[in-house]
């Protein structure tokens, strides 16, 4: 019966460990969708969302490329970063 136990533990933490990498991975992929996959889905579709705005916001700019780094090339890597650490440890709380 003790080893029945170990083993279940072992398999549970297993599972933890790789919802932990599958929502860090997706969201290295794209801001918001380690949070759609750890089943956040109104803060991982806002920050989707702000993340797509953003990259449409690149790419249409009227703005000199020295300024295109502040304004939306800077937000993008914060709410990217933001993303992965908070992916990491809503799957880490799971």
């Amino acid at each position: 019966m003790l080893s029945l136990t170990a083993k279940n533990r072992f398999g549970s933490q297993e599972k933890k460990n790789g919802r932990l990498g599958m929502a860090t991975f997706l969201s290295i992929l794209f801001p918001g969708l380690g949070q759609l996959y750890n089943r956040r889905f109104l803060k991982g579709a806002l920050m989707a969302f702000v993340g797509l705005c953003l990259l449409v916001g690149f790419r249409s700019s009227p703005l000199p490329k020295e300024d295109i780094m502040f304004v939306i090339a800077f937000p993008y890597f914060v709410l990217w970063v933001y993303g992965i650490i908070d992916a990491w440890s809503g799957a880490k709380g799971q």
